[in-house]
């Protein structure tokens, strides 16, 4: 190719030896060390950002999986701008990849077999004009598009909700609301979209939905909640109703952000929530972080867990304010990194006086069990792609009401993928999709 793409490193970590969790996550004992890779270099856009995190699917029936994203602009210019479905060797996949918009895209994409035919629909938003959410066929001719009120950066998540056996999709949108479609675009309810109440007085002047939303069965009635976090530094959960559960919204406390938070640009609280068992009672619970340089462990009726928040850099009091240019911006995520059997979880933070980044990690008190793992990073496993776990397992497609004659539960999966730095349990192989039958769907 015709770049060479290197490794250079800045510093050496450091670590923090501790004793064994006690249920308020400490610093772990593990020893971080750098896994230096020099990565193939498969395309080159050129004038373009990628912007959004690249998701992992089947698009065109194959042993290989595609990649998906979108691009975005570097100057003013929108055009070219559109939806991309890459193979691993960087050629477009068949069809009518890329698709071009004209417009940006900060979303990231969601890959679901909508329609039960084995290979997955692309669902993503645009920054606009004009501000829509696009459901894309395999071969990227467009199925739907959904016009919203503002731009959509919030990245969609597919899941059955409900536990009907059909998926629905959600995403938040710039103006403040949660929104939630049947798989063909039609609104789920009446109750939906949701306009989420910002905080009195206000953080930025405005309460975006910018970061991603998750879900997960928190109260225990078999259906999936939606959980929403917005640029005003406030966790959300909506039952499908659209009713908050009772102990919600949390409003991260007023005087730990900068004291003007318009200097941030509008940069502020861009991560999006988890969904794990955190400190092992069985329970689901909600880890997210703000831009105060906190990261909140909640449990389901909204109260903190034991030990959180987790303030950094380390060593600053619970209730100061976070330091100039201090900022947690990507979303924490969590899994066994030592293989001792219980959980870790892991954060990013930019230090505004050091101009340092650093990876912090911590133990938690839950144990590494999948049923425990519904939404553990952003978009969910490192495929960012993966629908949320329930506790009876992925709610998937294959075996469905309605799948072609000879199909059965579980004729096509994803082995695994191969990973490096990846904090996920799961092994070291490259991604086959194996025993698929024609016509069959899929599980991811």
């Amino acid at each position: 190719m015709t770049q060479t793409p290197t490794y250079t490193p800045t510093f050496t970590p450091s670590w923090t030896e501790t004793s064994s969790p006690t249920g308020a996550p400490t610093p772990t004992n593990t020893r971080g060390i750098p896994i230096v890779t020099i990565p193939d270099v498969v395309a080159v856009f050129p004038g373009k950002e990628i912007f959004s995190t690249i998701a992992v699917g089947e698009l065109d029936g194959d042993e290989d999986p595609e990649l998906v994203f979108g691009t975005d602009r570097t100057g003013s210019n929108d055009q070219g701008n559109g939806v991309h479905a890459i193979n691993l060797d960087g050629s477009p996949v068949p069809g009518s990849w890329p698709v071009i918009l004209n417009t940006d895209v900060r979303s990231s994409a969601a890959l679901a077999d909508l329609d039960r035919d084995g290979l997955d629909e692309v669902v993503i938003g645009t920054y606009g004009p004009p501000k829509t959410l696009r459901i894309l066929d395999q071969d990227g001719t467009e199925i739907g598009s959904i016009e919203t009120n503002y731009s959509i950066i919030s990245s969609p998540l597919i899941a059955d909700l409900d536990g009907d056996r059909e998926l629905e999709i959600i995403v938040g949108t710039s103006d403040g609301t949660v929104e939630v479609f049947r798989k063909d675009g039609v609104p789920y309810s009446g109750a939906w979209p949701v306009t989420l109440p910002p905080r009195q007085p206000s953080l930025q002047g405005y309460n975006d939905v910018d970061s991603s939303p998750a879900a997960g069965d928190l109260d225990g009635d078999g259906d999936l909640e939606i959980i929403a976090s917005s640029d005003d530094g406030i966790l959300y959960v909506y039952n499908l109703e659209g009713q908050p559960l009772p102990g919600f919204p949390f409003i991260a406390p007023l005087a730990t952000f900068p004291v003007n938070p318009l200097e941030r640009n509008g940069s502020m609280n861009f991560s999006s929530p988890l969904v794990v068992d955190a400190d092992g009672d069985g329970s689901l619970d909600i880890i997210v972080a703000f831009s105060n340089g906190r990261v909140y462990g909640l449990a389901s009726d909204g109260s903190l867990l034991e030990g959180f928040p987790v303030t950094l850099p380390p060593g600053r009091a619970p209730g100061e304010r976070v330091g100039p240019g201090d900022d947690i911006l990507s979303t924490p995520a969590v899994g066994d990194i030592d293989g001792d059997g219980l959980l870790e979880l892991a954060v990013g933070f930019y230090n505004g006086q050091t101009r340092e980044s650093r990876m912090y990690v911590y133990d938690l008190a839950g144990p590494a069990a999948a049923e425990g793992l519904v939404w553990p990073s952003f978009r969910g496993t490192p495929l960012r792609n993966r629908i949320p776990r329930t506790s009876t397992g992925w709610r998937s497609q294959p075996g469905w009401a309605g799948e072609p004659p000879g199909c059965s539960p579980g004729t096509g999966h994803l082995v695994s993928i191969q990973h490096h730095a990846s904090i996920f349990p799961i092994p070291r192989h490259e991604p086959r999709w194996k025993d698929r039958q024609p016509g069959c769907s899929l599980s991811a």
